[in-house]
């Protein structure tokens, strides 16, 4: 049985905790509160600004600190609780700041389920600088900063992150993202980003993936969403990628509502290069190179989305429109023309949904005829 005394100590650290950590929603004002309750005094943390919201959910905002030290001292104040929804730096209206780094200590006791740290000159984020949001954090983002390096390898260890975007970095490689959790990876305008094909291996729960403008180069990467379950969203459009090969699209099943390569430099794709679309999937190839769009390479395509409407655009690209699309011309269902764009033209400017079908059955049906081995009668062995 336990000694009166240690349930009176137990009794107190958890007393501590429920006020110190209590969720938003649950706040509710005691008399006599100070007027900025439940936020610290203005004075003490400015330039930040916190609010609340009418949940009470804390949220702070610093996008007015000018360096590293105003933001550290900010969060010296005396907090009524320690748990924030959100924290924003955005620093778009103020270029002259010179925060630079994000230590360990910068946050004190405060722990976050949003964090925002953008347009700034943060060059350093230290790796335990987030450690009390480990079980908290929901959404980071650090976009359009000055980081050449994160700690990636703490991904881990938070347990609902679902949202990190990194948009507009210094990043030469990005490691293979480790994460249960994550849903939204978003890590477009990073100039000649590099990756390895497992880089998503360890995220098997990733729902949408935004590369565009990373100058991604060459054949696309097999394999690279392999191991993805749920994949719903994939952007590597305005990148230049030159061929789809065998598995280049490929997770474990059919999740992919849209696929965006849109203003590559693409002229193949391989037979068995896309696999996984949904039915109703919006398929992007706008501001390519593509010629030919052969029956082997794209019927098991256009067939994967054929739920859909108006949804596979091919415009602007140096399309062929002659025999080697008769297949979807000539589709006896009807299926494949009403899934390509109003804008998609053929090369010579003619609309592709709009070409005469009886071309079609008398020209290439000819031309079939024509490529047919003749049949020649054996010649009759009487004299």
């Amino acid at each position: 049985m336990a000694k009166p005394s240690h349930i009176i100590t137990v009794l107190v650290t958890c007393l501590a905790i429920s006020t110190s950590s209590t969720p938003g929603g649950t706040r509710s004002r005691p008399p006599n509160a100070p007027r900025e309750w439940p936020c610290p005094e203005a004075t003490e943390i400015s330039p930040c600004e916190c609010y609340a919201d009418e949940l009470y959910n804390l949220l702070m905002d610093c996008s007015a600190v000018e360096n590293d030290s105003q933001l550290a001292d900010a969060f010296q104040a005396i907090f009524p609780f320690n748990d924030f929804y959100e924290l924003k730096i955005d620093q778009t209206d103020n270029a002259n700041s010179a925060l630079a780094a994000i230590s360990r200590y910068t946050f004190g006791e405060i722990y976050f389920e949003r964090i925002l740290i953008k347009n700034t000159k943060v060059n350093l984020i230290d790796e335990e600088a987030l450690t009390l949001s480990y079980l908290t954090l929901e959404l980071l983002d650090i976009s359009n900063n000055m980081l050449a390096a994160y700690p990636f390898e703490a991904l881990s260890n938070y347990q609902v992150l679902e949202t990190f975007i990194i948009d507009g970095n210094l990043f030469v490689d990005l490691p293979p993202i480790n994460s249960q959790s994550l849903r939204i990876l978003s890590a477009n305008r990073i100039d000649n980003l590099t990756f390895g094909e497992s880089v998503f291996s360890m995220a098997p729960n990733l729902e949408s993936i935004s590369m565009n403008h990373i100058n991604l180069q060459g054949v696309m990467p097999q394999t690279l969403f392999s191991s993805l379950q749920g994949i719903k969203n994939i952007d590597l459009s305005s990148n230049a990628v030159t061929e789809l090969d065998v598995d280049s699209i490929n997770p474990t099943d059919m999740t992919i509502t849209s696929l965006d390569l849109s203003s590559n430099a693409i002229t193949y794709v391989r037979a068995n290069a896309i696999n996984g679309l949904n039915s109703t999937c919006t398929l992007n190839f706008a501001n390519n190179e593509l010629i030919d769009l052969s029956e082997e390479e794209w019927r098991p395509v256009f067939d994967q989305v054929s739920g859909g409407s108006r949804n596979i655009d091919l415009s602007n690209n140096p399309l062929r429109c002659g025999c080697e699309i008769a297949w979807i011309i000539l589709d006896e269902n009807q299926s494949y023309l009403p899934l390509i764009t109003e804008n998609t033209n053929c090369n010579g400017g003619e609309q592709l949904i709009s070409l005469d079908p009886i071309f079609f059955e008398t020209q290439c049906n000819t031309a079939k005829m024509m490529q047919q081995p003749r049949v020649t009668q054996p010649m009759n062995s009487e004299t």
